[in-house]
């Protein structure tokens, strides 16, 4: 999922980053509360997604598919 919103990881797995989450509250009228996740190293965002909080709820990358 990473790779195809333009985020490769890969050169990131011997470091430690930062996850950082941010309620979403305009998430196109979703009844679940949705969270974005947001990866960062030294300042820069690295990686994310969007996710529902809800078992069985949705994810998927900073750019909707």
């Amino acid at each position: 999922m990473q790779k195809l919103s333009g985020f490769d990881l890969s050169k990131f797995k011997s470091y430690r980053v930062k996850k950082y989450t941010y309620k979403v509250t305009n998430y196109e009228a979703s009844p679940d509360e949705v969270v974005a996740n947001v990866i960062v190293y030294n300042n820069k965002v690295i990686g994310g997604d969007i996710s529902s909080t809800t078992l069985g709820g949705f994810v998927h990358g900073f750019v909707k598919e």
